[in-house]
């Protein structure tokens, strides 16, 4: 203790003294500061590490969600496509069953007639077309439509 003591004792070495305490306290006080800075930086690394780890997992449960959404448009979708297609069947077998009396109908007020005119074929020719277009297929095509076309002396069909 006797060199702070002689220190202290002269007015310049205690001037001299606190001027490097001064000193070392400045340049402590930038090693804390660098310190703090790099535990800073490190943080917000790690903070926005983390909260990029957040962002994509409320990302992949988003998804997810979204994933489950779809499957349900598609499950809807399927439902509608297979309505649309029981309502699709039952038309065409409504439009069968009406063109096959509708054809019967003109067969049964035509049958007797030796020749068919011109506006009689038509309308036969256009329901006949027509039934065989929308699926049918039973003694009308195979008969009658033959035997109704076989009155007919026009020239031309109509197509």
């Amino acid at each position: 203790m006797g060199y702070i003591e002689q220190i202290l004792s002269n007015p310049i070495g205690v001037i001299m003294t606190v001027l490097v305490v001064i000193l070392a306290l400045m340049e402590l006080e930038k090693i804390l500061k660098w310190i703090k800075g790099k535990f800073e930086g490190y943080h917000k690394i790690r903070t926005t590490d983390e909260d990029f780890h957040k962002k994509v997992d409320n990302l992949a449960v988003a998804h997810q969600e979204n994933v489950k959404l779809l499957q349900k448009i598609d499950e809807s979708v399927d439902r509608i496509n297979e309505r649309f297609n029981a309502v699709e069947e039952e038309r065409k077998l409504d439009t069968q069953a009406t063109l096959r009396a509708t054809l019967y109908h003109l067969y049964e007020d035509l049958k007797d007639e030796e020749t068919l005119t011109p506006t009689q074929y038509e309308v036969f020719h256009d329901a006949a077309q027509r039934y065989i277009n929308a699926g049918g297929n039973s003694v009308f095509k195979n008969k009658i439509i033959p035997f109704m076309e076989s009155k007919w002396l026009g020239d031309t069909v109509v197509e």
